[in-house]
């Protein structure tokens, strides 16, 4: 009498593997189509919406920085204590909200590596 020896994988071991395979270009795919928006939505900057009344530079500078991927860099010194702005502005850019604000100041920006903000005096 012969035994009869079963294979537990059936034999059929080729199609599992060009489903799996096709499972994993389609992961692939996606992830990448997921990441390339991510990344488009993270490299345009956003026009910005303020309406502030007399509120003072720095604290301008802090709602711009919470709005948007700019960061500002100055001295606390170099900012008018007793300067107030008023600004109404929806979807601007950040060079047109920068020289309303700045426009009766003796401030002056500059605007590095797309997200810095560099405010100093005019010299």
């Amino acid at each position: 009498m012969k035994k009869l020896i079963v294979s537990q994988s059936g034999g059929d071991t080729y199609p599992k593997f060009l489903k799996l395979l096709i499972i994993m270009k389609l992961t692939a795919i996606f992830l990448i189509v997921v990441c390339l928006q991510a990344s488009a939505n993270g490299f345009g900057q956003s026009d910005i919406s303020i309406s502030v009344k007399n509120v003072e530079l720095k604290k301008l500078f802090n709602m711009i920085q919470k709005q948007t991927t700019y960061r500002f860099l100055y001295e606390d010194g170099q900012l008018p204590k007793n300067t107030k702005v008023d600004l109404d502005v929806t979807k601007a850019s950040i060079q047109s909200v920068l020289n309303r604000a700045l426009i009766n100041t003796s401030l002056r920006y500059r605007i590095l590596n797309d997200n810095l903000i560099v405010v100093s005096t005019a010299a």
